[in-house]
């Protein structure tokens, strides 16, 4: 027995699908970038032999990735402090920066050759040059899983629509998915 039913449910508000997909590949675009470039310009420091209290900031980072805060403080957070409820930010925001990534790129950093950087700055160039004209370009395989990785995680997220998102035009895909999937069941 060939079912269509599922087909016209979808099929009978296409405008959904089309926003939902729309909303999804931005802000899991947008994420993905951000991330890349914010911890990569975490980790390069932590990957400098010569940078003073990096020992702390991984401690710091180490145990954030071992403990949360909770779901309920975070809630109270996002929604009524920093006011991110209900829109495109509480997608990207909250979940930016990722410790294992910085690690990991920390790891690949720090494998980097040294003499390179020093003769840039023998050459007059600073950290930032170094960073943006050599690291980077030098890291593309660890960027390049990072950025897979994040666009992956975000794309497949739903719960913060579940939370945080009140208006059916700015649902995620997977949310909206799920709650097809629900009212075709019923």
């Amino acid at each position: 027995h060939i079912d269509l039913e599922a087909y016209k449910y979808v099929f009978s508000n296409p405008t959904s699908i089309i926003n939902a997909y729309k909303i999804t590949f931005i802000f899991s675009f947008v994420a993905m970038v951000m991330s890349v470039l914010f911890d990569a310009m975490i980790a390069y420091p932590l990957s400098r032999r010569n940078m003073k209290g990096k020992s702390g900031l991984a401690f710091y980072l180490y145990f954030t990735m071992l403990f949360s805060g909770g779901l309920v403080p975070l809630y109270i957070l996002i929604t009524q402090y920093l006011h991110l409820g209900d829109t495109i930010w509480v997608y990207i925001l909250p979940g930016m920066i990722s410790p294992w990534y910085v690690f990991m790129m920390r790891t690949f950093f720090s494998e980097l050759p040294h003499e390179i950087f020093e003769s840039v700055q023998i050459d007059g160039g600073n950290e930032y040059i170094i960073f943006f004209r050599f690291v980077l370009p030098m890291s593309k395989p660890v960027l390049a899983t990072v950025a897979l990785l994040t666009f992956l995680a975000k794309w497949n997220c739903w719960q913060e629509s579940m939370l945080y998102i009140n208006s059916s035009e700015k649902y995620s895909l997977q949310y909206l998915l799920q709650m097809m999937m629900s009212n075709i069941e019923l």
